[in-house]
């Protein structure tokens, strides 16, 4: 199922937006969950506690924390999810560069453009790598399949062993201290 977040401080906003949206993705045939949050805040602070979502449809102008610094803190963890900035002023549009912004819409957003930023997110998403979610040092982090050499149960957590010298896992279990060292040393 696609996850498509709105973080929109606007409630006329976002209720065109969750509206156009659902329609998009009953035209694409697309399961789709559509999440809303008012403020970039609300939204960090379930995206910290479990990081989700492939497509972030992101208004720029919010009181406190704008779109900008949201987007690049969800860049620190993120590379995959496509971010598309909603705003009514192009000032920013240079800085989503920095951010690797799939898209810059100016309000009121238009139907058709949206559809064309969501068509061209989920192509994206399907050409992306595979990623897995796996805890590191108690946090979700998300790696490439194609990364992952080996993942084994250990007691009640999993253990990693990454190829080509790589062993971002630290848990310190037996698994990660000695067969790493035996086969990546």
């Amino acid at each position: 199922m696609l996850s498509v977040i709105i973080c929109e401080d606007e409630p006329i906003q976002t209720t065109l937006l969750v509206k156009l949206v659902q329609q998009w993705a009953d035209q694409c045939a697309l399961p789709v969950q559509i999440l809303s949050y008012p403020n970039a805040e609300s939204f960090l602070f379930s995206y910290e506690e479990q990081p989700f979502g492939d497509i972030l449809l992101l208004d720029i102008q919010m009181a406190q924390m704008n779109g900008m610094e949201l987007a690049r803190k969800i860049r620190e963890r993120n590379r995959r999810i496509q971010i598309t900035f909603l705003t009514g002023l192009p000032d920013f549009i240079s800085e989503g560069y920095e951010v690797d912004a799939l898209h810059y819409l100016i309000k009121p957003i238009q139907e058709k453009k949206l559809f064309q930023v969501l068509d061209r997110a989920v192509l994206n998403l399907q050409q992306a790598p595979k990623v897995g979610l796996l805890p590191i040092n108690g946090r979700p982090v998300r790696i490439p399949i194609t990364d992952i050499f080996m993942r084994r149960p250990f007691p009640t957590r999993f253990c990693c062993i990454w190829p080509a010298g790589r062993n971002p896992c630290g848990c310190g279990c037996p698994i990660c201290r000695s067969r790493w060292e035996r086969i990546f040393a």
